[in-house]
């Protein structure tokens, strides 16, 4: 968006909005973890292969394609990557758990690695069109801070420095 476009909306609605994907885009991440105990026995796969559908099938397409989106979102319309991002690991997420065999599994994990890779760099350079310079900083860190200290979230405490 250039900087001289009329705001679309407010930029409050606007984070707000990119956080809820977050959240969804978060758990959805994290969600399958809870089954692999049903999955391994539903699809009769070891700790290995199960392994690979948690880790590598998402992960490795999610980190590849990210680098791709961030420059189709310096080129494009990033609320249109972020909406085609959202459908594709929509879709995704509704293959995985339609998934038959550990096959149709890895292909959806895949699709829903790249169907997230969509969001993160374009909600980023969303933000940063709808924010001033100097608002930037605390607009961009607290959507994002639970991901890094998730439990002092769930606690209401302030996260703390200390690891």
């Amino acid at each position: 968006m250039d900087s001289t476009a009329p705001r679309l909306s407010n930029p409050w609605v606007v984070l707000a909005t990119l956080l809820v994907i977050y959240i969804f885009n978060f758990a959805d991440r994290y969600l399958l973890t809870g089954l692999i105990g049903p999955i391994k026995a539903e699809f009769d796969i070891g700790d290995n292969l199960i392994g690979l559908l948690m880790g590598p099938a998402f992960v490795v397409l999610y980190v590849l394609m990210g680098v791709p989106f961030a420059r189709l979102a310096d080129r494009g319309s990033r609320i249109r990557i972020i909406a085609a991002g959202c459908v594709l690991w929509s879709l995704a997420t509704a293959a995985t758990g339609l998934a038959t065999g550990p096959v149709s599994l890895g292909l959806a994990r895949v699709g829903v690695g790249v169907g997230e890779a969509a969001f993160v760099a374009p909600a980023y350079s969303l933000l940063t069109d709808y924010f001033k310079p100097e608002r930037r900083g605390s607009r961009l860190r607290n959507p994002w801070a639970c991901d890094l200290h998730w439990p002092d979230c769930r606690s209401g405490r302030r996260p703390s420095t200390r690891r």
